[in-house]
């Protein structure tokens, strides 16, 4: 967003954005919008006017936090982009065994290796379509998700002190590569 160097117009001028992040919001995730509007507490016209970016009417925060937890979610990864942020869902803090975090480690790398490939698979014709895009982020998100749980087992392990895991049963592994049977 360019800063004009007019307060009002500036002001107008993130009220459209923000009404066609609304917009989009409603439709990548298939909203209904008599369903969103009903949970506001509003008509579905009103709704309308907020997703215009040509209509006074403006989208409150206090009703941006009543719409479904997906276009919640959808206006929050716009205006966290907008920062240079991201959104990631946060994961649990399970008690962990060695087992589980083997499955962790290699849901870390999967995911990882997912995400990679997905963007290597986008750029591949030298445009990035939408499909792509949404496919990309969405991995992206998810290798994401598989690093901060990793993150949060080892500030677990730093906040105990010391890292102990009990072992339920052997660790099931299986060989990869060339050599593998």
């Amino acid at each position: 967003m360019s800063d004009t160097g007019h307060p009002r117009v500036d002001r107008e001028l993130r009220k459209a954005e923000v009404s066609r992040w609304l917009a989009a919001a409603l439709l990548e995730v298939g909203a209904v919008k008599t369903v969103c509007a009903a949970a506001i507490g509003v008509r579905r016209q009103r709704l309308d006017e907020w997703a215009d970016p040509d209509s006074p009417r403006s989208l409150s925060v206090a009703d941006a936090r009543a719409l479904p937890p997906k276009v919640r979610r959808r206006l929050l990864e716009r205006l966290a982009s907008e920062l240079g942020c991201t959104v990631v869902d946060l994961p649990s803090a399970d008690e962990r065994d060695l087992e589980s975090d083997l499955e962790l480690v290699t849901r870390v790398q999967r995911e990882t290796s997912e995400a990679v490939g997905a963007h290597l698979a986008a750029i591949a014709d030298g445009v990035i379509d939408r499909r792509e895009a949404v496919r990309c982020r969405d991995e992206i998100d998810e290798a994401i998700g598989a690093l901060l749980s990793a993150r949060l087992l080892m500030i677990q392990a730093l906040d105990r002190g010391v890292y102990r895991v009990e072992r339920t049963r052997e660790p099931t592994l299986r060989a990869v590569g060339a050599d593998a049977e």
